[in-house]
């Protein structure tokens, strides 16, 4: 086996030096010293990396299995934090070609910033895996070889990884689609309430655990049947769950203060968002008062 590594790369050199450098440089606590040469051909650079010292009990296959582990933990490294964002932006124009530039760029940061996020414990898996794989890929392709085309590495031997990024477009785009006609729902909802203004000062909506809610004005006393009947829009109660019936109530007496009263309630977030949502700045949550505690029977 030959006595060192050569990497290709056209797109970014620098980034890749400099990352070798790093990694092959944790060597030396080994007693391991590799040295890194640059060349130019064309728009190619060529780095080498080729060892010039080993420690005298460390066998020649040993000391170059060694080197192959940290340049593949250095290319994997670097693959993800300079090539990542380029791949993401390629994938997005191929699966995204019906969306407009802007929306296609909008949803390649959605990609970028999950991708990015401060990692909880799903995404440290998530992450540290895509990594592996590809140290992985790199590890079993410098096994037999010491020629490494970077670019052509990623584009034809990394099918998993280019795939997971696949998927990640994918479910950035149908989130992006949802939440556009999520955010087009609103601004309608959001127009029939400017449209009438405020037609009640204050409701306090009530909302209990069997998926029921009560309206009370601001003393507490429940809005009367004729009240709301007065105020309210014709609704097919049949089409319409316990969420829809609260919002659509909500928009036809169009209060100008709203108070939820969530107490233990196991009411969807979802639904206290779009409430919040539609009455901007009228809404308070509430989840421990006497009327919290009350439940509707």
């Amino acid at each position: 086996m030959a006595q060192g590594i050569s990497i290709v790369t056209e797109e970014h050199p620098d980034a890749v030096r400099q990352r070798l450098t790093e990694e092959l440089n944790q060597l030396k606590n080994e007693g391991l010293e590799v040295r890194i040469s640059e060349t130019m051909r064309g728009q190619a650079t060529f780095l080498g990396c080729n060892i010039v010292k080993s420690r005298p009990l460390l066998p020649p296959g040993e000391a170059q299995l060694v080197l192959r582990y940290f340049v593949a933990n250095a290319l994997a490294d670097e693959i993800v934090s300079t090539w990542e964002e380029t791949l993401v932006r390629e994938i997005v124009r191929e699966e995204c070609h019906h969306f407009s530039s802007e929306e296609r760029r909008q949803i390649a940061q959605l990609v970028l910033q999950k991708l990015g996020e401060t990692w909880g414990e799903d995404e440290a898996s998530l992450a540290l895996r895509r990594r592996g794989q590809i140290a992985r890929k790199l590890l079993e392709y410098l096994e037999t070889a010491d020629f490494l085309v970077l670019e052509g590495f990623i584009r034809f031997r990394l099918a998993e990884y280019r795939d997971e990024l696949r998927e990640l477009v994918n479910k950035a785009a149908d989130d992006f689609v949802v939440d556009k006609e999520y955010q087009e729902f609103i601004r309608l909802l959001r127009y029939f309430v400017d449209l009438q203004g405020p037609q009640l000062p204050e409701i306090q909506v009530l909302i209990t655990k069997d998926e029921k809610f009560a309206l009370l004005d601001a003393q507490n006393r429940p809005l009367s049947t004729r009240d709301l009947a007065e105020r309210t829009l014709t609704l097919e109660e049949d089409d319409l769950n316990y969420g829809d019936l609260l919002i659509s109530t909500l928009i036809a007496i169009s209060p100008t203060h709203i108070t939820l009263h969530l107490g233990q309630s196991s009411v969807a977030m979802e639904l206290v968002n779009t409430i919040q949502d539609v009455f901007v700045g009228r809404v308070d949550i509430c989840t421990d008062c006497p009327l919290c505690q009350q439940s509707l029977q």
